[in-house]
């Protein structure tokens, strides 16, 4: 079969190879890390939901992340339920896209490649459109059929088989979504397939985040898929795989923050309690440390929404929230420790732990150092 050479696989190495290199180095830590079946299933599911959601409002879904998970937690036949036009529309495409992401966590190898082949790509199609249009699930033009196979073979070929499979993943959303061979869904067609290869390719929990970054940055992701036009021979996408591979960097991150926050709380916690045992600091210092490694703790609630859509950023941790002096007379639950202690008593512990370089302090301002551990 002759490869069509209108899709272009030229990008700049010096900028696309690192941030590759950089998000491989980073996932092959991740995964390392200890982590009990059942959490890793939990966030497994919190993730598909997540990027269920965000895929979906970029093509112009209108459900909230609340009834997406609501409608994904039932089953098809309860989830297909009688109403008006519009809502029957976006709860049958989450539902079509639940039954497609459905096994993409089963997918997921220590590294590999992820073959694609028409077959399953019609399929996929057919799944995501069923119920939401009249005719043509699964297939398209005959005018692009050529093409979508020549892309297929390309992206199957042996060099890039062996190029590091995010960039693979990349060039392959870049080029089908450009191509747009169906007549609805190319977009999240496009985006699933970039999972399934990032996923074979060993990116066990950031190969279904990536819809999330897109949909942060909507404008931006759009402009590369304009109506107009098609990109030429010889295209440079380097653009394109740069702002992939940040948003999977991005991505990865943000897991770093998840999946290293209980294990960096236990060492907090035992430095707190040898600190006290040795008589470094008081039992009332000691619990104030308590209370602000509780407050530094990102809720369960808000690192879900922290990476959806209706998110204006993620949130990797960010800067230790602020507190002064006075606010340890003033505020719950600080003034229950210093309700009945004096400034100067608590200004003297306050410098302790300056001492320790387990708070900073800026100005009138103190702040946790979270991560005194290095």
């Amino acid at each position: 079969m002759t490869i069509d050479n209108t899709f272009s696989m030229h990008f700049d190495p010096s900028r696309v190879l690192p941030l590759a290199g950089r998000a491989r180095g980073l996932n092959d830590a991740l995964n390392k890390l200890p982590m009990l079946p059942a959490l890793a299933d939990q966030l497994e599911q919190e993730l598909v939901e997540l990027s269920i959601h965000a895929t979906a409002a970029i093509a112009g879904n209108p459900m909230r992340l609340d009834e997406v998970r609501e409608l994904l937690a039932l089953d098809y036949a309860q989830a297909d339920v009688p109403a008006g036009p519009t809502v029957a529309r976006a709860r049958r495409e989450i539902t079509n896209l639940g039954l497609a992401y459905a096994p993409l966590p089963k997918r997921r190898v220590e590294s590999g490649v992820f073959g694609v082949s028409e077959g399953f790509m019609r399929k996929v199609h057919a799944v995501m459109v069923q119920g939401t249009v009249s005719g043509g699930m699964g297939e398209y033009a005959k005018e692009v059929q050529n093409r979508v196979l020549d892309l297929i073979t390309r992206t199957n070929a042996q060099d890039l088989y062996d190029l590091e499979q995010a960039v693979r993943a990349g060039l392959f959303h870049y080029h089908l979504f450009r191509l747009r061979p169906f007549n609805e869904g190319n977009g999240r067609v496009a985006r699933f397939f970039e999972s399934s290869i990032l996923a074979v390719g060993g990116f066990r929990f950031a190969c279904m985040m990536l819809p999330m970054y897109y949909r942060r940055h909507t404008d931006e992701y759009l402009r590369f898929f304009p109506l107009d036009d098609s990109p030429a021979d010889n295209a440079d996408l380097t653009s394109f795989l740069v702002f992939m591979l940040e948003g999977l960097l991005e991505s990865l991150e943000v897991l770093r923050e998840r999946l290293t926050a209980p294990l960096r709380r236990l060492a907090l916690t035992e430095r707190f309690r040898l600190l006290l045992e040795a008589r470094e600091i008081n039992r009332r210092s000691h619990d104030l440390l308590v209370l602000l490694l509780d407050r530094e703790t990102v809720p369960d609630a808000e690192w879900k929404t922290g990476l959806g859509a209706e998110s204006t950023g993620l949130h990797k941790g960010g800067s230790p929230l602020p507190f002064q002096l006075k606010d340890l007379f003033l505020k719950t639950p600080y003034k229950l420790l210093y309700d009945k202690v004096s400034e100067h008593t608590a200004r003297r512990d306050l410098n302790r732990l300056l001492e320790l370089g387990l708070l900073a302090k800026d100005g009138t301002s103190y702040t946790f150092q979270d991560r005194c551990l290095g």
